[in-house]
């Protein structure tokens, strides 16, 4: 027998097979779900007044989270701007630094 670490091929395959006979139930499984779901949804009549106000909310909740982002990228935006000025202020020190030390050294 030829193995792979500390398996047998017969062992492989095994757990090959354990595997398959798993998903093959678990298959069945949501395939008996899905088909008492569809039943019952079937019995029951669809209400469009409850669709309706499902969708509102979802409207609802779209706007605010649209809002959200604009405020988020306005405070980026801010914060760019001030990252901007602190940069510029930064690189206006290190020229003069720059412009010292050589002075101080020629």
């Amino acid at each position: 027998m030829t193995q792979a670490g500390n398996l047998t091929w017969d062992d492989f395959f095994a757990r090959i097979d354990e595997t398959l006979g798993q998903a093959v139930g678990n298959a069945r499984a949501r395939e008996e779900w899905l088909s008492a779901a569809a039943q019952k949804s079937a019995a029951v009549p669809p209400r469009p007044e409850a669709f309706d106000q499902h969708f509102r909310g979802l409207e609802e909740r779209m706007q605010s989270a649209a809002q959200t982002m604009a405020d988020v990228d306005a405070a980026l935006q801010q914060s760019e701007d001030i990252l901007r000025t602190y940069l510029s202020a930064s690189e206006s020190i290190r020229q003069g630094l720059e412009t010292w030390a050589s002075r101080g050294i020629g």
